[in-house]
């Protein structure tokens, strides 16, 4: 029986490296937004190495194995490849341990499925917020799953659910209502047949977890005392997330309280697109005056109401509208289970459904207070719900432990060989009929851009196009490091921080915006209109002067005070 059951294992973690290598061949490979793509060059030492092992927004350990492994084989993405290596991982365990009682086809079907309906978000899209919450929930389900068998599997677990810990902390607090309604409902349905584990076999895994998050804790405190810079920028940037995530700027809300802090339209619409480089200007002071302008506006407040309940479950609901037809896998598959539980015979069944469906409504109902919803982090809340659901079930044993028909293993057999087939004929296709087409269709990456630059190491050049690759892999440190030895960015959320204004202040600019007024050299590449006569009417407002503009080759400005 142990030998099929590592066979087993063994064939789901085979199918899922392979269904994982099929997506990054074929899919059009991304970040899920701009925040990985900055992450990655901060960690591949783009912006120099000085503390190019912390990455923004994860604990400070996070970033060290990336940066280790970048000195030994810089050729190589690690920041990437060690994100897809714990997601490879995280899906063939938790597939392994919640198909533990079914039988051989049928758990190679549902393990191919699994990895279709997440290929987008794991595979092709990646990001370190989805990748944080299945990391933690995996981690969770072998450590569980390690207690009840009494073994020391434990000890991987703890290592996958801390690394997703460190990367977003956050995920690990939005898990834990999951967790939770887990543990409660396994307490009540074995307690009574004295089927629980022993307290001496909980409590290594417990102390090692708890012990785990207080160092994460005292080493991300640690840091920021040793490296005031980036304590200032992080409070910088928390005042600044507080805006832009939460707060919808409007002049017109109150022109009054705007012109008593000389900010107007234009100055609301730089800091709209992300061009607040002006750090004299955009200081913690003005976030701080805005904030407390736009409040009224802006409730953000935790509340219960009945426009507050309506548009928790609108949101719920409206999901499919907001997000592609290929990342809604979790989601149906969440309500199918959800339906499933409380419509089985057991009271405990039930008991579980309903609190996987209120922890599910009860963190939308928290969206819909602060008024934010991005795939990134809803698809955690659905993650939870299909693997802790399908871990329960594998735990209640009921009408998946007995031995299906041949006429049933044949038909599992079909469709896991159809599916394969199909998935992997399509990425084939993808790969070497489209996928070239997408990357010539676009600049491939801007290094070429950039090496145009240092070839005038007398000039600086400010950026505006927060554009960096349409290929994530191609982010190493052989060929990024210092890239930008002579640049930086006119705004992104990584001004000014430490890493972005590092070589900015090797040429003694404190404030991009400022200096392309300057005496010094400094020029701004920007292949906007629209973006460069926002730029140049706040040049006109600090300078109290016009300024004169001139454009030189690919789309490269000079700016002068008249």
């Amino acid at each position: 029986m142990k030998t099929i059951s590592k066979h087993k294992s063994l064939l789901i973690f085979i199918t899922t490296v392979i269904m994982c290598g099929f997506s990054i061949l074929g899919g059009p490979l991304d970040y899920a937004g701009n925040d990985d793509t900055f992450r990655n060059l901060i960690s591949a030492g783009a912006f120099g190495n000085s503390c190019s092992y912390y990455t923004p927004y994860s604990n400070v350990l996070y970033g060290i194995p990336a940066y280790l492994l970048n000195m030994i084989i810089p050729q190589i993405n690690w920041y990437y490849w060690i994100m897809i290596a714990l997601t490879v991982l995280s899906i063939s365990a938790s597939c392994c341990i919640c198909l533990e009682n079914c039988n051989f086809m049928i758990a190679e079907a549902i393990t191919i499925f699994i990895n279709i309906i997440l290929a987008r978000d794991y595979y092709i899209a990646v990001q370190y917020t989805k990748s944080a919450s299945l990391w933690v929930i995996a981690g969770f389900i072998i450590i569980f799953h390690s207690i009840c068998k009494e073994n020391l599997h434990w000890i991987w677990g703890a290592l996958l659910f801390l690394f997703g810990t460190a990367e977003r902390f956050k995920c690990m607090i939005m898990t834990l209502p999951f967790i939770a309604i887990f543990i409660i409902v396994y307490y009540l349905a074995n307690y009574k047949q004295h089927n629980l584990p022993k307290l001496k076999v909980i409590i290594k895994p417990l102390i090692t977890i708890v012990l785990g998050i207080i160092i994460l804790l005292v080493a991300d405190k640690s840091f920021r005392t040793l490296h005031p810079e980036w304590n200032e920028y992080l409070e910088y940037d928390q005042a600044s997330v507080n805006l832009r995530d939460y707060m919808c700027l409007d002049y017109m809300h109150n022109p009054s309280e705007y012109d008593s802090i000389n900010t107007d339209e234009n100055d609301i619409a730089l800091y709209g697109n992300w061009l607040f480089g002006d750090t004299d200007f955009y200081d913690i002071s003005w976030l701080k005056k805005v904030y407390s302008i736009e409040q009224p506006f802006n409730n953000c407040k935790i509340r219960l109401n009945v426009n507050i309940i309506q548009q928790t479950f609108i949101n719920l609901f409206n999901i499919p509208t907001r997000n592609p037809f290929e990342s809604l896998g979790p989601v149906f598959l969440t309500y199918i289970l959800i339906v499933f539980l409380l419509f089985r015979k057991s009271s405990m069944d039930k008991l579980f459904g309903l609190g996987i469906l209120g922890s599910v409504v009860m963190i939308y109902w928290y969206f819909a207070c602060i008024n934010r919803y991005m795939w990134r982090v809803e698809i955690g809340v659905f993650l939870s719900a299909v693997f802790l659901s399908g871990f329960y079930l594998s735990k209640a044993q009921q009408d998946i432990s007995h031995v299906p028909s041949k006429k049933t293993q044949t038909l599992f057999m079909c469709i896991a060989v159809i599916l394969f087939g199909v998935y992997s004929i399509f990425m084939t296709y993808q790969w070497r009929y489209v996928k070239d087409k997408h990357i010539v269709a676009h600049e491939a990456d801007i290094s070429g851009r950039l090496e145009t630059f240092m070839e005038n190491k007398d000039n600086f050049y400010i950026l505006t196009d927060f554009y960096v690759t349409n290929n994530p892999i191609s982010l190493t440190y052989a060929k990024w490091n210092n890239l930008y030895s002579n640049s930086c960015y006119l705004g992104n959320w990584i001004v000014p921080s430490p890493a972005a204004m590092h070589f900015a202040q090797e040429y003694d600019i404190d404030n991009p915006m400022t200096a392309l007024i300057s005496q010094k050299p400094v020029f701004l590449h920007c292949d906007s209109e629209n973006k460069r006569n926002m730029i140049v009417q706040h040049l006109k407002k600090i300078a109290n002067h016009d300024i004169e503009a001139t454009e030189f080759p690919d789309n490269i400005w000079r700016f002068e005070v008249k």
